[in-house]
């Protein structure tokens, strides 16, 4: 007779891109200005030097920016843009948006760009779309917005023509047009804009607006990257790592991911904390993993906040902590993560971190395992054949086992063969119970290739058959996710039916158990930490 496998704490073990804010991609427009020390914080803004082929058409313009001291700049600039001088105007256009040297006043701004805007200055229209796409000044009108961004971008301002890119790639103030988007995105690219060479890059590697091509994806990336674009170096980092367009390298990805960590990118501190915590690339460090996912939960990102959940739990990089666990565990729960859910539940069930509540626990696992959390089904059947936190039902038990044996969940086959071998809740039956175990073995689960092993040197439910026997006994007794005393266990089983097989027999049950090992997919490439 078999014990029933109590599913315990899930593991988050790829994805780190869940975050509660808003999610990574493509800059959304900004603005600029003209003056040669930019103190706003954005960090896409341009010193004057880059647009004075645009702007710096007059000798009013020239004193503004020579001025000693911002007083007699302003008062140089007001009386050139009082007299029609349209450098002047955005001079003191941007003077009023930023409350340089006057009172904030976006609707001044505004006019000020406007006047200069009209006589065709290219830097006020395009000031003048990023009000008009923000609301600042004006009532917010993206079609106005891409109105103006087009008739800068027509002039050659790349920062324009990656607005109207934008426009054009999300439909927002224009029609959709990806080719469209594309074209404008090239033209930014080219002169060396790192928004646009990003977006140019996904467009790419997304197939959108152009054939897709993860080379010239990676280029486009490559050369944003190089010039500190964050959310490219991510993207490089991510190429390495998947093998998108370049050979697979995790020591190449996790120097990405972290030239774009140090810039506060919070997707790279979440993967760079992964990367850490699995050894890949880097050596692991337990400690470096904590740092990096602290670092991306302060942000408000979801797995990271779970990881470092983990971190806390198994003392992981950082001194035992059940009750710091369960705090994040719980915050990252509410925004309705199954694993979190669980392992909420998981807390409670145990006592860990918190008085134990099996009622309590039951209500957690029922919330994710009512939304096919396979993990928690397990778990809520657990409650249900043992009593826990319910009454007692067989019945139930089986069927939540079910529900997550038919996800291929190896736990919940192991859990439903035991409940066949046993005849709780169903007519006993070795037979489905071998079948049922038979998956889960396949599925990786130790202690179902123990019992599976135990069956086929037995014969029970199954024929007889000492090669296969002695397989799965060795792969139970040098499994990862065996305890001592299943791995002691099997190795004893395996060292009996050894005994009464041929050399031949032997031969085949390794070649078995290399095919089988070789037909294992790996589908979690970061083994965070063991359960």
């Amino acid at each position: 007779m078999t014990g029933l496998r109590n599913f315990r704490y899930f593991s988050v073990r790829k994805s780190a891109k869940m975050s509660f804010g808003t999610a990574a991609g493509v800059p959304a427009p900004h603005s600029v200005n003209t003056r040669a020390e930019v103190r706003a914080a954005n960090r896409y803004n341009r010193p004057v030097k880059k647009f004075c082929a645009l702007v710096c058409a007059t000798a009013a313009l020239a004193l503004v920016l020579q001025a000693q001291s911002p007083a007699a700049a302003l008062q140089a600039a007001r009386a050139a843009a009082e007299r029609g001088n349209a450098a002047g105007q955005v001079y003191l256009g941007e003077s009023y948006r930023d409350g340089d040297g006057v009172t904030q006043d976006f609707k001044e701004a505004a006019r000020w760009f406007r006047l200069a805007a009209d006589q065709g200055n290219a830097l006020a229209q395009f000031n003048l779309g990023y009000l008009y796409y923000v609301g600042q000044g004006v009532a917010q009108d993206h079609k106005v917005a891409a109105h103006w961004y087009q008739l800068a971008a027509e002039q050659g301002v790349d920062l324009a023509q990656n607005n109207l890119a934008y426009a054009y790639r999300t439909g927002d103030g224009v029609p959709l047009d990806l080719k469209e988007a594309v074209r404008w995105y090239r033209m930014a690219a080219e002169k060396g804009n790192a928004i646009a060479q990003t977006a140019l890059g996904d467009s790419y590697h997304n197939g959108e607006g152009v054939t897709h091509d993860l080379k010239e994806s990676l280029r486009w990336y490559r050369l944003a990257a190089d010039q500190g674009n964050a959310l490219a170096q991510f993207h490089v980092a991510e190429a390495y790592r998947t093998g998108e367009g370049v050979a697979v390298d995790n020591k190449e990805a996790a120097h990405w991911y972290r030239l774009s960590a140090e810039q506060g990118y919070v997707v790279s501190e979440a993967f760079l904390g992964l990367m850490d915590a699995a050894g890949l690339g880097v050596p692991r460090n337990p400690a470096e993993a904590a740092k990096y996912f602290k670092l991306a939960a302060a942000q408000g990102h979801g797995v990271a906040m779970f990881n470092l959940a983990d971190c806390y739990r198994l003392g992981e990089g950082v001194p035992r902590d059940p009750k710091e666990a369960l705090r994040l565990y719980k915050i990252v729960a509410e925004h309705d993560d199954l694993s979190a859910q669980n392992n909420v539940g998981v807390a409670y069930r145990d006592g860990d971190g918190v008085a134990k509540d099996s009622v309590e626990a039951v209500r957690w696992f029922r919330k994710a395992a009512d939304q096919g959390h396979s993990g928690a089904q397990n778990n809520l059947g657990t409650a249900y054949r043992m009593g826990d936190g319910v009454a007692r039902d067989y019945g139930q038990a089986l069927a939540w086992f079910r529900k997550a044996a038919d996800q291929s969940d190896p736990v919940g086959q192991f859990n439903l063969g035991g409940m066949y071998e046993r005849g709780e809740g169903v007519t006993a039956s070795l037979a489905e119970a071998a079948k049922w175990y038979k998956l889960a073995a396949d599925g990786g689960d130790a202690t179902a290739q123990l019992r599976l092993g135990r069956m086929f040197a037995a014969g029970e439910g199954i024929a007889k058959d000492p090669v296969q026997a002695w397989e799965w006994l060795d792969l139970a007794a040098s499994a990862a996710d065996a305890t001592p005393a299943e791995a002691a266990d099997a190795a004893q089983a395996r060292s009996a039916v050894a005994a009464s097989m041929s050399a031949a027999q032997l031969a085949e049950g390794r070649r078995l158990e290399e095919k089988w090992k070789a037909d294992q997919v790996e589908t979690q490439p970061f083994g965070l930490f063991s359960k």
